[in-house]
């Protein structure tokens, strides 16, 4: 086998390939295939935004009655939706729709990396690793719901297990858990978290989507009633992943009743502990000490003036786009307090990213504007939407106040600051992201939406 760049062109699909039967006998039909039952629109809309994985390489072979030709024996999907955006007429039903990526996308390849088997039956092995399950190890292995989580945690991402995988680790640093839990009790603890009279009771503030726990009782409040809950669960009698609303709502009151729930609230909600990172998690659930102990001083507060990073740690949204997460990621780790202008820097690229790829989701183009006007479009466009919330509305028309010369987030002023002609106080950014969070995040999340 050999690996080498080959032209989307010279690639034909498989006719014997798994997805579809053999009465799909020729390229046309096979197309209208992949598209009516495979996703090719979705796979293709994702390949115009952030390219082809770069993980993952195509396998081919020869075609023996097309000389200079290749038939795709692994990445079928992919070239179907390779073929279509940089040649929309092969399937006229969706041409248009083809057409459009095509003059959008900039990470279109024309030619792509793929490994050339000598035949069919040398491909096969690697064909099975990749699509016949695990294999008692030799294959492609699928993350559970703990891995997923973790995952999604360490991107920024909401995930419905966030906080009950955060609960977990918690358990095991404070010794109420086993070491090696192996995922016995997530879903348990993650139907009880939804339920928002439960956590009401037991003192956490956090949404069930968010990795922060959150609590607003006395941590040794918390830390009782906590014990006893995941141990519940790990008994696996009185607390079981098949309650429904009215078990957990029952459970819920004899905490109450038997006095183990926290009785006392603060004015002001506390963080236990820093959002785990995917080693963190890993470490946790594989060579926890009972000696570890999960930071208890409260995290960086939501007022400006309490804390350290630009980006409260209880801001969450959505983030699918590659670049726009790495500066998100950037953004959110460094201390404003001490890199100001490196803070400032990173702002600008990450907005302008941002007013970037909602315009594009929005409108479909990446026409070409400054930055200016295309604030002004995209405020007039998130107009639009009858359903913004207050907070919403607020945040937008500090969005707009962003294009008065002399904002601090105004183009002209960032500019500024990249060439040294301004240096803005780390409690001025602070307050300014503040002022335009809501709306940061509804964008977010409407660039995530499928």
């Amino acid at each position: 086998m050999l690996n080498k760049q080959i032209s989307i062109s010279k690639i034909q699909l498989d006719i014997l390939n798994p997805r579809h039967d053999a009465s799909l006998d020729t390229q046309e039909k096979i197309i209208k295939h992949l598209i009516d039952k495979e996703n090719i629109k979705n796979l293709a809309k994702d390949i115009a935004v952030n390219g082809l994985s770069p993980i993952d390489t195509l396998a081919v072979i020869e075609d023996e009655s097309n000389t200079g030709k290749y038939i795709v024996v692994e990445g079928n999907r992919r070239i179907c939706a390779l073929t279509l955006l940089n040649r929309p007429q092969k399937h006229k039903p969706t041409k248009d729709f083809f057409a459009k990526l095509q003059e959008n996308g900039t990470l279109i390849p024309q030619k792509v990396r793929c490994t050339v088997f000598e035949n069919r039956e040398a491909a096969d092995i690697w064909i099975e690793r990749r699509h016949s399950g695990e294999q008692e190890g030799k294959g492609t292995t699928q993350w559970d719901a703990e891995q997923k989580s973790r995952f999604n945690i360490r991107r920024g991402k909401a995930d419905k297990n966030a906080l009950a995988t955060s609960l977990l680790v918690y358990g095991q640093q404070q010794g109420y858990l086993p070491e090696n839990l192996e995922n016995k009790i997530l879903t348990t603890v993650t139907r009880y978290v939804s339920n928002p009279y439960f956590r009401n009771t037991i003192g956490l503030r956090s949404k069930s989507s968010s990795p922060e726990i959150l609590i607003d009782v006395e941590v040794t409040e918390f830390d009782r009633v906590i014990k006893i809950f995941l141990q519940d669960a790990l008994e696996n009698q009185k607390v079981t992943s098949r309650h429904d609303v009215k078990k957990i709502g029952s459970y819920a009151r004899s905490l109450i009743e038997n006095e183990e729930a926290p009785k006392k609230r603060l004015k002001n909600a506390i963080a236990l502990m820093e959002q785990a990172t995917n080693d963190e998690m890993t470490q946790s659930t594989s060579s926890s000490s009972k000696s570890q102990k999960p930071n208890r001083a409260p995290r960086d507060s939501a007022h400006p003036n309490k804390r350290t990073k630009l980006i409260p740690q209880s801001f969450t949204a959505q983030i699918p786009n590659a670049t726009l997460r790495r500066a998100y990621g950037e953004l959110k780790s460094i201390s404003v307090d001490e890199q100001t202008l490196g803070s400032t820097l990173v702002f600008r690229v990450f907005l302008e990213l941002l007013y970037e790829r909602y315009h594009f989701k929005m409108q479909g183009n990446h026409t070409e504007m400054d930055t200016n006007r295309r604030i002004g479009k995209i405020s007039a466009i998130i107009e639009q939407d009858e359903k913004l919330t207050k907070l919403e509305k607020n945040a937008l028309a500090a969005l707009k106040r962003i294009q008065s010369q002399g904002h601090l987030l105004s183009p002209k002023t960032l500019g500024a600051n990249a060439h040294g002609g301004y240096y803005p106080t780390a409690n001025d950014l602070k307050i300014e992201w503040d002022n335009i969070a809501e709306i940061i995040r509804y964008m977010l999340n409407k660039i995530a939406e499928e």
